[in-house]
């Protein structure tokens, strides 16, 4: 891939929902970067307790002079800079400024606070990192 003859990117972002029309045309809803975990009570733990995330990844791409099937790969790191599970989808490029969409309903689990990064690869080339930041809040009430 050749940085000036594509495929390029158009968009990367995480969302809770998305709308696809029958022509391809893509609506985000709620776009997000990041994830708030609270916890109250008498017993609200120290540590964060384990939640999982379900997201929706969207990657566009114009082709530009990029024809045929490439394969996409979303490598999460964690706060810890720890890989976590990869995901992989093709991706077909028609060539010119045709558009290609990756729509990923992603669930996964977050165990730390912290910004954890997906990057994204296209054939075994770094492409981008997108962040997702992860707090945690607790409010202890005494008895």
């Amino acid at each position: 891939m050749l940085p000036d003859s594509g495929p390029f990117l158009n968009v990367a972002t995480f969302c809770e929902k998305v709308i696809q029309s029958k022509s391809g045309v893509l609506s985000l809803i709620n776009v997000v970067d990041q994830h708030n975990v609270m916890a109250s009570g008498p017993g609200a733990p120290d540590k964060m307790p384990k939640q999982t995330i379900n997201w929706t990844l969207v990657l566009t791409f114009r082709s530009g002079a990029a024809r045929g099937s490439k394969q996409v790969k979303i490598t999460p790191e964690d706060p810890s800079s720890k890989d976590m599970r990869t995901f992989e989808v093709p991706v077909r490029f028609e060539g010119r400024n045709r558009g290609s969409n990756v729509v990923l309903e992603l669930g996964f689990e977050v165990e730390i606070p912290g910004v954890y990064w997906f990057r994204v690869e296209l054939d075994g080339e770094f492409v981008t990192k997108i962040p997702i930041e992860v707090t945690y809040g607790r409010t202890v009430v005494s008895a």
